[in-house]
């Protein structure tokens, strides 16, 4: 999920994808962005290439 993010995929493209449904991504990017402190992806895209 975390590699889709940063390739700037949106969360239809990632349910395509994977196979799984859209509301299933959002709940899987949520996650993610809470487990890195990111408050959305841009700030996740930008703290993950700054480090």
């Amino acid at each position: 999920m975390l590699r889709l993010v940063l390739e700037g995929m949106d969360n239809q493209n990632m349910a395509s994808t994977l196979g799984i449904a859209p509301s299933t991504v959002k709940v899987h990017v949520h996650n993610v962005l809470k487990k890195c402190g990111a408050q959305n992806r841009t700030e996740l895209t930008h703290s993950f290439w700054s480090s």
